[in-house]
């Protein structure tokens, strides 16, 4: 018979899997966000990296009279050191 904290355990852990899953998701894209604009898919993993503690840092290329074609997410410190993401209407690559 599990005791209450082997319990305990087992949830927290399951818990930071599901968090952490899904956070790769937000920094990876998927399928739907191949449409989107590339300002908005860096919001997000600007977003999911101070989640995780850390700082993220922020470039993009613009053109005249499209506005932003291509971004660029780096993440610095906390779970997600060391990832850079890069979007464009392409599809986004980490």
């Amino acid at each position: 018979m599990m005791t209450t904290s082997v319990v305990r355990h087992l949830l927290r852990a399951s818990i930071l899997v599901a968090l952490v899953a899904a956070a790769l998701a937000s920094l990876t894209g998927d399928a739907a966000a191949e449409n989107q604009n590339p300002y908005d898919v860096a919001v997000g993993q600007m977003q999911t990296c101070e989640a995780g503690g850390g700082t993220a840092t922020y470039e993009e290329i613009r053109t005249a009279g499209s506005g932003v074609t291509y971004t660029e997410v780096s993440c610095s410190g906390g779970f997600f050191d060391g990832i850079s993401c890069d979007n464009g209407f392409q599809g986004t690559y980490c």
